[in-house]
């Protein structure tokens, strides 16, 4: 007899194993950063290019069996107490601003990287046992070696940004985790502080909320739609979507990127050059050896990914699987399909092709 599984057996999130890092159910372990960068109108060009630099830099120093999560949510400002305006002009600006809901941008990083007997070999982990006599380590001594080096890799990463960018990573109080509130979030759309158990285990549980399927699908009280950009622009630039932090309701956009195999990366460019050449000339120009029509726009193809691959070789780039989605909440189903509208129109003025997803 076949059943659903209940919302809390599809999370991943188990524990928390230190603070600020989660391990899932799967073995892996995920961790996070608050992060801000300079204002967008008074930088210039040269200040944005030296981050991508950088953060291209951090990227590059993780492997496979790594995953880099950006989250910039648009979430309700907290406004403070009332104010006691003795001139009536500030009050009224006062009693006006108190009906009128604010939002703020916040900007969120997580690293996750997948146990190592998820990408190795078989032969290789026993190779590794050993030369490094890891063969008869407990489970506890494991997951500490494996926190251990999470964390070596993380530190470095947050050094490479730390100097161009506002990065910090989630702080764990006692009446609130930072990485616990922003993953909720990220999974409710509710922001609230989010106190860690006593014993910080079975998250998923915790984080649990009630949702049926459909379209748009029923997450706790609210209707949530998620719109996908496919596709890159010809010409980006800093800020082509920075209509996004400007509009009156609340929006997740959320990029995930998921680092490739070197040996994978390598062979499936290779096999995408293979297949240009041989369209540069015709089949009956190859199988003569005669000087046929040459198709300009597959040289050019095979020129670029020759490019990319001294690229790949020489370290200076990363490639994998990179999704972006937008996610909307509404109450009700004219709600957000008005947002779904404006918020797709926003991507599509800047070249991206939004479609919403069902």
């Amino acid at each position: 007899m076949s059943r659903h599984k209940a919302s809390s057996e599809i999370l991943l999130y188990a524990e928390m194993v230190a603070p600020s890092v989660m391990r899932l159910k799967d073995g892996a372990l995920l961790t996070g950063f608050r992060l801000e960068g300079p204002d967008l109108e008074s930088s210039p060009p040269e200040l944005w290019a030296a981050i991508s630099t950088a953060l291209n830099d951090a990227l590059c120093g993780l492997d496979h069996g790594w995953t880099v999560h950006f989250e910039t949510v648009r979430i309700p400002s907290e406004r403070g107490g009332p104010a006691d305006f003795l001139d009536p002009t500030c009050r009224l600006i006062d009693e006006e601003q108190a009906q009128t809901v604010f939002f703020r941008t916040e900007q969120w990083l997580f690293l996750t990287q997948a146990p190592g007997w998820t990408h190795q070999h078989s032969a290789l982990k026993r190779i590794k046992g050993w030369l490094y006599e890891e063969r008869n380590v407990s489970i506890a001594e494991a997951i500490h070696r494996q926190t251990e080096r999470f964390d070596a890799v993380v530190d470095r990463f947050f050094n490479s940004l730390c100097a161009h960018l506002r990065i910090r990573r989630f702080i764990s109080g006692p009446n609130n985790d930072e990485l616990l509130q922003a993953v909720y979030y990220c999974l409710s759309g509710h922001w609230q502080k989010t106190r860690l158990p006593e014993v910080p285990a079975c998250l998923d549980v915790l984080l649990a909320e009630d949702w049926v399927q459909g379209t748009p699908m029923v997450l706790g009280t609210r209707l949530v739609r998620a719109i996908s950009l496919r596709g890159y622009p010809s010409d980006t630039f800093s800020g082509c979507l920075d209509g996004l932090r400007r509009l009156p309701f609340e929006v997740r956009w959320s990029h995930r990127f998921i680092i490739g195999d070197y040996q994978q990366s390598e062979a499936l460019l290779r096999k995408e050059q293979r297949r240009w050449q041989q369209k540069s000339r015709s089949f009956a120009s190859q199988i003569m050896r005669t000087e046929g029509r040459l198709d300009h726009h597959a040289v050019e193809r095979a020129n670029e990914l020759d490019a990319a691959l001294g690229d790949l070789n020489a370290g200076a780039v990363l490639y994998g699987h990179h999704t972006s989605v937008l996610v909307l909440s509404g109450e009700s189903p004219e709600e957000i399909g008005a947002r779904c509208a404006l918020v797709g129109r926003v991507a599509q003025r800047a070249g991206y092709i939004a479609h919403p997803e069902t």
